[in-house]
């Protein structure tokens, strides 16, 4: 047994400093644990990237997709394919025939008959103030105008049918007694197709006589 006074004290401070020291090395345990625990659970890569991808796209045609689908979608606009309303271009288009009209001294009868979208589009025009009696077709290719349904006007005449290329116009027709406000030889239908040079009638147009009464030029 060694005697007392060869036995070395261990001081306070020692002590504390072995149990700082053995604290810190459990801590640096734990920190290296949580670091592989976070590489193994956590997914590569490669794979956030693939479930991200997803999201990406869609967010990318929430916003409208890429330059190339945007300007097909305002080509499909510019058409009024995918608008409800009309563009700009088209409600200045129909701008233009009503002063076509006006300036032939007629007057719209309707404007729901002008159809924007129409490749082929008709406006009816009743004559104004000091203008013949009776009515006429003028038709317009978009925004040219290509000339009336014939050289003398109708006194009675409306839009039976349309489709992108081809209107057709019913014509009432007269016959000798009637008046000018009441025809009784019934209704001529007669369609007019735009062929991508000219405009031609499908059906024969009624002669001047019958589309108006006798003693009205």
């Amino acid at each position: 047994m060694p005697r007392r006074d060869l036995v070395a004290r261990r001081s306070p401070g020692r002590r504390w400093t072995r149990r700082i020291a053995g604290l810190l090395a459990t801590v640096a345990m734990f920190a290296v644990g949580a670091a592989a625990a976070s590489m193994i659970l956590s997914p590569a890569e490669d794979e956030v990237a693939a479930n991200t991808a997803p999201e990406k796209r869609a967010a990318k045609e929430r916003r409208g997709g890429d330059p190339d689908e945007r300007r097909e979608v305002a080509r499909a606009e510019a058409k009024g394919e995918r608008r409800s309303g009309p563009t700009r271009k088209q409600r200045r288009q129909e701008r233009a025939a009503v002063a076509e009209v006006r300036a032939a001294g007629y007057e719209p009868v309707e404007l729901a008959a002008y159809r924007r979208a129409q490749t082929l589009r008709v406006l009816v025009g009743r004559p104004r103030e000091g203008t013949t009696p009776g009515l006429k077709a003028f038709f317009f290719v978009r925004g040219r105008y290509i000339g009336n349904d014939a050289l003398s006007s109708s006194m009675q005449l409306d839009v039976a049918a349309q489709r992108d290329r081809e209107i057709t116009l019913a014509y009432g027709l007269f016959v000798a007694g009637d008046r000018p406000c009441c025809p009784s030889g019934g209704e001529a239908e007669v369609r007019f197709r735009w062929t991508g040079g000219e405009l031609r009638p499908r059906d024969e147009i009624p002669a001047d006589l019958a589309r108006k009464p006798l003693g009205v030029t």
